[in-house]
């Protein structure tokens, strides 16, 4: 559902609705993690390299402990600055936590929209 201010006000507990996919990995400088948050009951989220990914559907608990044991077992993937990843058939939000140099810096600034391809 939307995020919205006012959705967030008008319905309890809202952002425990949206699903999340998360995806942590290691770069040259760390750790990093990737969620994509898609809005509940609106779009999907569809990874390229994870054919067997179905967001938008009701999970039970042996579902979720499938999945849960299905990614601890996964070989490692490896992609190159730029390799496509995935997409939201309807938009929603990535959160991107990642260990940094001590020389980094943004180039962005809160509240800056950010497009496919753009430097943070």
């Amino acid at each position: 559902m939307s995020v919205r201010p006012e959705f967030i006000m008008w319905i309890p507990n809202l952002l425990l609705l949206n699903e999340r996919v998360v995806y942590l990995g290691e770069y040259q400088h760390g750790l990093m993690s990737q969620t994509m948050i898609g809005a509940t009951n609106v779009g999907s989220i569809d990874v390229y390299f994870d054919q067997t990914l179905k967001t938008n559907q009701k999970l039970d608990d042996y579902t979720f402990r499938i999945w849960k044991e299905k990614f601890s077992t996964i070989k490692p993937i490896y992609f190159d600055k730029g390799d496509p990843f995935g997409e939201f058939k309807l938009g929603s939000c990535i959160v991107l936590i990642f260990e940094g140099p001590s020389t980094f810096h943004f180039v962005r600034h809160s509240g800056d929209k950010i497009r496919v391809g753009e430097r943070l």
